[in-house]
């Protein structure tokens, strides 16, 4: 097993963790954002991450810090989006 294949392991367990805690708090924005940053930086599941971030802007928190986080995200997915639809048409 590589290095790579070892380390998407490492985080698919740990998104079992984060979804196992999402059991017993299903309104907990910030294990919604890790479980953003989790599917999108390191196992890129960018539709599982987008889905994410609008559970967590659906629960309407209170808290800045996670308004930005989630805006950071769609951000970098919608500039991934771009990016990809400008390689396919370049080619």
């Amino acid at each position: 097993m590589t290095a790579e294949e070892e380390e998407k392991l490492w985080y698919r367990w740990v998104q079992d963790l984060i979804e196992d805690g999402l059991e017993k708090f299903p309104k907990s924005a910030k294990l919604r954002l890790l479980s953003v940053f989790v599917h999108y930086e390191k196992l890129k599941n960018t539709f599982k991450a987008l889905t994410e971030i609008e559970i967590t802007e659906s629960l309407r928190s209170k808290l800045a810090q996670e308004d930005f986080a989630c805006f950071y995200y769609k951000t970098l997915i919608e500039q991934e989006i771009i990016e990809n639809d400008e390689r396919e048409r370049e080619s």
